[in-house]
């Protein structure tokens, strides 16, 4: 795909390397070897290239990784319809455990029902949790980003925040005609949707998920307000390791 769309040809597989296989030196020098270097979850290791330490480098990275001008254009016209134009809080949530086993693979029945029932249970947990969060921001409306198969979950929040206050991508109307070969792309509306919890006042990320951890990093470069949803006040933490939200 991205040979065809812009003309970049990714190295095979034998050329991706870990600095557990390497010396520092080496992995040094695969800077003069490639026109590109990528470093994969630099957070996670204690690296110095060139004067330039983890933190920086993470910094240098999360700063340009951002969304295109057309997403953000697209944003500022749907923001009117975002909770009415009003400060909300924004929620990512995934069911992992569940989409797994029961939406992209044949579980058995009974397995995915006993997995269902505990994601239940959980996602009523994390909507009081959610509110409560919502009450100390002072914060009356919610945007929720979710898979299809997750939305379960409005339920479970409509049972604390009234429903007219719980908004989805389904939701946002204003130039929507105009733009709906970006909303028919799930690809495109992802990245939409980041930009609208990217923007929110108070952010709660799902539990394991590269996509919320994509928004959280640029968030807190900015200094946003952000919690893991696993770390919410009254999260069982038995249940969250186990479900991996």
């Amino acid at each position: 795909m991205l040979r065809e769309t812009i003309g970049i040809e990714l190295e095979g597989l034998d050329k991706v390397v870990t600095l557990g296989r390497m010396e520092l030196d080496e992995f040094r020098n695969l800077t003069d070897n490639f026109k590109c270097l990528v470093y994969s979850a630099i957070n996670n290791i204690d690296l110095v290239i060139d004067g330039a330490t983890s933190k920086s480098l993470n910094h240098d990275i999360i700063t340009h990784l951002v969304r295109t001008p057309r997403v953000n254009q697209i944003v500022d016209v749907l923001s009117p319809d975002i909770c009415n134009g009003e400060a909300y809080l924004a929620l990512h949530w995934r069911n992992k455990t569940a989409e797994r086993p029961c939406a992209f693979s044949k579980k058995e029945k009974e397995e995915c029902d006993t997995i269902k029932r505990e994601v239940a249970h959980l996602a009523d947990i994390a909507a009081s949790a959610i509110f409560d969060k919502m009450q100390e921001y002072k914060l009356d409306c919610i945007y929720v980003s979710c898979p299809l198969w997750s939305l379960e979950i409005i339920d479970h929040l409509a049972k604390k925040i009234p429903r007219d206050k719980i908004f989805l991508s389904v939701n946002l109307t204003t130039g929507r005609e105009e733009n709906e070969e970006y909303f028919d792309d799930y690809y495109y509306l992802s990245l939409i949707e980041q930009e609208i919890v990217y923007r929110a006042e108070v952010f709660i990320s799902a539990g394991s998920s590269n996509w919320s951890e994509f928004v959280v990093d640029q968030r807190r470069e900015d200094g946003k307000t952000t919690y893991n949803i696993r770390d919410l006040p009254g999260m069982p933490k038995n249940m969250t390791s186990r479900m991996t939200i």
